[in-house]
């Protein structure tokens, strides 16, 4: 979670690239295909129309593409693949034919749309365009970025706790320098006697000399004058 959260201004910069690659590719996508999706192969006698497959209606940038049978006529007169949400008739559209295309998802199939209706050559250069560089190259930058924070996060954290660790191990050091002066695991009988059986009171273990003791172990006391 915090890596995510490191990396959302580098990855607002991903997302406005995305978008801006997005918009273009919309834009282009308008100029080049606006209504060629629509078009259908209708039966010249009884008028109906085989919705199947999109036929290349005005053969504006190949002689390639699907060519409606004989005594059929390419119309325009149908809506885009999937109920319209494969189109380039509009903008908002556009943009979300080729984000859908970005994330990977369906690509060869609106390829292939554009293919019957456009040709080959304007169909697969766009969209390999559109794939390549929003695909792969835009989406592994996003991932890049959130490793790369991740990589970050994880490496303040070592020293963190690599810091941690040294002083926790320097304040046991001088505690231990300090020495263990008192202890809860003995008592003294005289201290039983005097504060009771319930009461537990530890036993210095080890005291520091004192300075009267000190003072007394140095000079001795001396005998007064005029006594024997």
């Amino acid at each position: 979670a915090n890596s995510l959260v490191l990396s959302l201004p580098k990855l607002m910069n991903v997302f406005f690239f995305m978008f801006v690659f997005t918009a273009i590719m919309a834009i282009v996508g308008l100029e080049l295909f606006m209504g060629s999706l629509r078009a259908r192969c209708q039966d010249a006698d009884t008028g109906d129309i085989l919705a199947e497959r999109v036929c290349n209606i005005d053969r504006k940038y190949s002689s390639s593409g699907y060519f409606c049978e004989e005594r059929h006529d390419c119309v325009d007169i149908f809506e885009s693949p999937k109920g319209g949400i494969v189109s380039f008739d509009n903008f908002l559209v556009a943009s979300m034919t080729v984000f859908t295309a970005i994330t990977m998802e369906g690509w060869v199939e609106t390829m292939y749309f554009l293919m019957d209706a456009n040709g080959a050559p304007i169909a697969v250069v766009y969209m390999l365009i559109v794939v390549m560089v929003g695909g792969l190259i835009v989406m592994n930058l996003a991932l890049a970025v959130i490793y790369t924070s991740y990589a970050s996060s994880k490496q303040v954290f070592q020293k963190r706790w690599q810091t941690k660790d040294l002083e926790d191990s320097e304040d046991s050091d001088n505690n231990d320098s300090e020495g263990d002066f008192w202890s809860g695991s003995e008592w003294s009988e005289e201290e039983q006697a005097e504060h009771g059986s319930d009461v537990k009171l530890p036993v210095m273990l080890e005291r520091p000399p004192s300075s009267a003791s000190q003072t007394s172990t140095a000079d001795p006391p001396q005998r007064p004058t005029g006594q024997p």
